[in-house]
């Protein structure tokens, strides 16, 4: 299994008959492209954006994360030039006039909005949907939804993933509701073949996870019996008491050759702590390594000179291993990216919920965990989920075989870990779900019968016609049950109410996206920002440009007095864009901002009161220590001392800037609040914490 490691004979680069199946049908048709990670699919939207540009068009790249988006607008760059290329994201706008955009997927389906109210043209003739799995996101998923209704037939969709299982159904949807061909190009061939490995509990052997028939290998089997913990019982998972250490892990590996490794681990705090052990086990890296390294590290500090003297410098610089998480700085991020690119680490420690947004391959994949966090509860993961952990394994062009490699820990059930290693990727559902911004929009360009029909082509929808068709069977089949003579009253009396659940679960799921649309419109009739006549009064109007979270809020407020034209339009923004981190204990607020704030939370109750009422569960968030945090950074006092990570500082920082864009967008009817507004994004975006490549 070892035997194949090493770097493959250089060769010209050719590609394979996916990639071309895909670049001649987005000549014409939709196309969906299904391949491993590392297999290719960029280069199909490379390669058609080059054809694009070539006939004189125009093209969108949209991903799901800001960093992907950063990532891509780079190797475009690359790709196109400088002057062809442009970014737009919630807290970046670069070249808008480019010929190729990279943007997220929620800025791109803000623009359709404003062609649907008639604001702006459509003037593209590709858009690539990177990482459209995500249209099964539960919070943002609707995004994907609504860009890939509203886009004009006219726009080729191309859409990668590595985990779409139920790509026909997606496609037979799309041609529906968009009126075009769509082609389905699947693979599962890896350019770069994976074999998985097991690290022994004593972190000195490795050997293969699979037997023949892709079961667990009989040692792993019995290693994770023996290495049981007491509580479990002999039929309990098999999970292990003790961790293997990171730094004994790594020395394994790399006795194997079997570096660069990613290690995908279940804490920001544990990938910490596994960086910093490598800087005191007095191990040191190449000197050619080290000089490289210090070069890249000598130009993010002096890009973002708050980044000197970071505390995991060392452990990057003398030992080539570094934690990666949403903890960090994002330049800090960028910089052990670019690093691992080039080879210059060993190891990157990385939490599991960071696997979409890693974007490099390595040698190896370490998995320490069988579950993950998802932000609400701990479970085990999905295939899709693991499969976007492992797919990194195996560089193309610099090894022959990469390598999924399961580690033992409490965390770690063998079981669990190879069903989902063994499984197909789940079929992507539907999340798509109403929203103020939704509703304000919609009514804005259509009349209700036109808005129902448009929520009637949802994907979410489509997906709930063929529940309701199974449904509406079983009941059928179940009324025609002609019953017998052994049946008691108690049997009939359930059954009847059997078939009246049938019948009341299958009308709810043809009706519920209608409803749900119509209780937010009734708390936006509530406030006076739709009409009697069901169209967006001239408040409702403004209020559509307010394209984020809790709108109404944002609405309210301004309407109320709490965002007014002062410097503490910034703390507010802050606030609204804190999310439920907690930026700092018992903040003490100064009392401008403190009295705003007090309004705010006022008209967030009140907000709620009415969602209660009338059945949306909305439930808007003011949070006072990111107000905090963000008035401190505005003073002039420089960043402030928090009590969280440097990264979340950063993103509210981020998060704030687009609050404030979203305020600059109402210079028509608020011109004093967006001159503001956009007065105070310009200085947050000129911060040099901030501001990096």
């Amino acid at each position: 299994m070892l035997a194949n490691i090493g770097v493959p004979l250089a060769a010209p680069f050719h590609a394979d008959p996916f990639q071309e199946e895909a670049l001649e049908a987005i000549r014409e048709q939709d196309v969906i492209v299904t391949a491993p990670t590392g297999a290719g699919k960029t280069w199909i939207a490379v390669e058609a954006i080059r054809r694009e540009l070539e006939r004189g068009g125009r093209a969108w790249y949209t991903s799901p994360l800001k960093a992907l988006s950063n990532s891509k607008y780079v190797e475009l760059k690359r790709s196109f030039g400088e002057d062809t290329v442009g970014i737009v994201t919630g807290d970046r706008q670069e070249n808008l006039s480019a010929p190729v955009l990279v943007a997220t997927a929620e800025i791109y389906r803000n623009r359709l909005y404003d062609f649907l109210r008639g604001e702006c043209d459509i003037d593209h003739g590709l858009v690539v949907f990177d990482e459209a799995h995500y249209v099964a996101d539960l919070d943002r998923g609707v995004t994907w939804e609504e860009a890939w209704i509203f886009s004009p037939p006219s726009v080729r969709c191309l859409l990668l993933s590595a985990t779409i299982a139920n790509a026909d159904q997606l496609a037979t949807w799309m041609a529906g509701v968009r009126g075009t061909s769509v082609r389905i190009v699947a693979t599962r061939h890896r350019p770069v073949p994976m074999e998985t490995l097991f690290v022994y509990p004593d972190g000195w052997r490795l050997g293969p996870f699979w037997e023949s028939g892709r079961r667990v290998h009989h040692d792993v089997r019995e290693a994770a019996n023996q290495g049981r913990g007491a509580s479990t019982g002999p039929r309990g998972p098999r999970r292990f008491r003790r961790s293997v250490l990171p730094r004994d892990l790594i020395s394994l590996l790399r006795r194997h050759d079997l570096l660069p490794a990613l290690v995908f681990m279940g804490s920001r705090a544990a990938c910490d702590e596994a960086a910093e052990a490598f800087a005191r086990q007095g191990r040191r890296i190449e000197e050619r390594r080290e000089r490289r390294i210090q070069e890249v590290l000598d130009q993010i500090v002096a890009d973002v000179p708050a980044l000197a003297g970071h505390r995991h410098m060392e452990s990057v610089l003398r030992a080539g291993a570094a934690a990666h998480h949403a903890g960090h700085h994002p330049a800090w991020k960028l910089a052990l990216e670019t690093l691992m690119a080039e080879g210059l680490l060993d190891a990157l420690f990385s939490t599991t919920t960071m696997a979409a947004g890693v974007d490099f391959p390595t040698r190896s994949a370490c998995i320490t965990r069988s579950v993950l966090w998802d932000g609400r509860d701990e479970r085990p993961f999905l295939a899709r989920e693991l499969q976007q952990m492992t797919g990194r394994a195996g560089r193309r062009g610099k090894d022959r075989v990469g390598f999924a490699v399961v580690v033992p820990g409490p965390a770690m059930d063998v079981d669990e870990i190879a069903h989902a290693l063994r499984s197909q990727p789940e079929p992507i559902e539907s999340q798509f779900k109403a929203s103020y911004t939704m509703a304000l929009n919609l009514l804005g360009a259509f009349d209700p019968k036109q808005v129902r029909e448009l929520l009637d082509k949802s994907f979410a929808q489509y997906q709930r016609a063929i529940t309701v068709r199974d449904l509406r069977a079983e009941a059928d089949a179940l009324e025609r049950r002609v019953p017998t003579s052994g049946e008691t009253r108690g049997v009939l009396r359930r059954r009847r109410k059997h078939l009246t659940d049938l019948r009341i679960q299958a009308d709810h799921l043809e009706e519920g996206l209608w409803r749900e649309f119509e209780r937010y419109v009734a708390v936006l009739r509530h406030f006076g920002y739709v009409g009697v006549d069901d169209r967006p009064t001239p408040e409702g109007l403004w209020a559509a440009l307010l394209r984020l979270d809790h709108p109404l809020l944002l609405a309210e407020g301004i309407r109320n007095g709490a965002i007014v034209p002062d410097r503490s339009i910034v703390a507010v923004a802050g606030a609204l864009a804190g999310g439920d981190r907690e930026f700092k204990r018992n903040p003490e607020l100064p009392a401008e901002v403190g009295q705003a704030i007090v309004r705010l939370v006022t008209i967030a109750q009140h907000i709620e009161h009415i969602e209660r009422q009338l059945g949306v569960a909305e439930r808007p968030m003011v949070n006072v220590s990111a107000a905090w945090a963000m008035d401190r950074i505005v003073t002039g006092e420089g960043w402030p001392q928090v009590d969280c990570d440097e990264g979340d500082l950063v993103r509210l920082a981020w998060r704030t800037v687009d609050v404030l864009r979203q305020l600059g967008n109402l210079v028509d009817t608020h011109p004093q609040l967006a001159f503001e507004a956009r007065h105070w994004m310009h200085r947050l975006q000129e911060d040099p914490t901030l501001v990096f490549e």
